[in-house]
């Protein structure tokens, strides 16, 4: 299992760029990726697809913009979908490409001239069939783009897991896994390149963190057993959990920060960050 954990994460760690890679990104592409990676989440709603599915779809999209730039093309919504048709397949939620293509369309066409409403596309219809080969050729483009690996680790799991470690009661782990989920959520939209700047754990671990700084819940240490062979037991800090470096917590909080309240000085901020982290050492 560890080793297995390990070449996970080892492969995870091949696409992660560094920070001056994503900062030399032009705005107006960074700002477009988000209006993609919002019309991802608004067709994935419209899928009843999982959040994870609609997540894992985003980060396809950042790592093939990191690769072959996203600027405003003609083709890009269909890269979205194709994106969201990938994390589909991968995540094993079965989706039919027939209403992959119905709702992709009919959110990107929404508010237009012709159809307020978004356009039904009619299964065997010359436009269905347009449309499809579109999406099909987009993924055959993603998957070229990334080297046919779209193997990635989202979040998710590691938040849910974190939570039950840490709370201490029931109520108190689900005020920790759902608030985190939820702002894990919003970053997917708002703050997208995070995903490819630090590995899945690193993310959850700064979240769950979130969480018990905005309830003001102090998070424990926890009596975990280092070695199987070892029958000495040690104190394990939250971010011991995952192995996550504290100046990487704090840089994953001041990103968050200045995306909810960029009125406010993320230092201030992530004072009560600091002071939590006092706690456990």
């Amino acid at each position: 299992m560890a080793q297995t954990t390990t070449s996970s994460e080892n492969r995870q760690s091949l696409w992660l760029f560094s920070a001056e890679e994503i900062a030399s990104i032009p705005p107006y592409e960074k700002q477009f990726v988000r209006k993609l990676a919002a019309y991802i989440i608004v067709c994935s709603e419209m899928l009843s697809l999982p959040l994870p599915v609609a997540h894992y779809a985003v980060v396809l999209l950042t790592r093939y913009d990191m690769l072959y730039d996203l600027e405003p093309r003609t083709e890009a919504p269909y890269i979205a979908a194709a994106c969201l048709f990938l994390a589909c397949k991968v995540q094993e939620t079965h989706k039919r490409l027939r209403d992959v293509v119905f709702w992709t369309v009919r959110v990107r066409t929404r508010k237009s001239r012709d159809y307020p409403g978004g356009e039904e596309v009619v299964e065997g219809s010359v436009r269905y069939v347009e449309e499809k080969e579109n999406l099909l050729s987009a993924e055959r483009d993603v998957l070229r783009c990334l080297h046919f690996d779209i193997f990635l680790e989202t979040p998710h799991s590691s938040i849910v897991q974190l939570a039950k470690i840490y709370g201490d009661t029931r109520e108190n782990q689900r005020m920790l896994a759902q608030f985190a989920l939820n702002v894990l959520h919003d970053t997917y939209v708002s703050i997208p390149f995070l995903h490819i700047r630090y590995r899945a754990k690193e993310i959850a671990t700064a979240l769950v963190a979130f969480a018990a700084a905005m309830y003001d819940y102090p998070l424990p240490d926890r009596t975990t057993e280092n070695d199987q062979s070892d029958k000495d037991n040690r104190l394990v800090a939250f971010h011991e959990y995952f192995q996550v470096n504290r100046i990487v917590l704090n840089e994953i909080w001041k990103r968050v920060l200045d995306c909810y309240e960029p009125e406010y000085s993320s230092e201030e901020k992530t004072n009560s960050l600091s002071k939590e982290e006092e706690k456990h050492q």
